[in-house]
């Protein structure tokens, strides 16, 4: 029975070329395997393109962002100045001396903090 050719045969007996199967199978996987690194391969290289492109584009953004709140802010300040009655404009001087000795008192303790922290030793 295992001369007839419709008869599957087992693929692990050596009489029946398992040597030639395993190697096909071999061949099939190192295909997908290299196929599989190419893919890997060309992704990663379009991806730093892409990278590189956008950079340029996200630093113009954020340029655009920061000279669009501060415009919008000294815009602010100067028609608030011009327009509004004087105890308004004393309210917001205040306001504005107030919240920048807040933010100065906290970056003060913030590096008096760091430097009283040891260095990391270098590896």
């Amino acid at each position: 029975m295992r001369d007839d050719p419709d008869t599957p045969h087992n693929e692990s007996d050596p009489a029946h070329g398992s040597t030639e199967s395993t190697s096909k199978k071999a061949d099939v996987f190192a295909d997908i395997a290299k196929t599989f690194q190419d893919t890997l391969k060309s992704g990663s290289e379009d991806a730093q393109k892409a990278f590189k492109k956008a950079t340029p584009k996200a630093t113009k953004a954020v340029h655009d962002l920061a000279y669009g709140i501060a415009y919008a802010t000294a815009f602010g300040s100067a028609l608030l100045k011009g327009i509004a009655p004087d105890n308004i404009t004393t309210g917001f001087k205040k306001g504005s001396e107030s919240g920048q000795r807040a933010a100065n008192e906290v970056v003060k303790r913030r590096k008096e903090r760091q430097s009283r922290m040891p260095e990391k030793p270098e590896p």
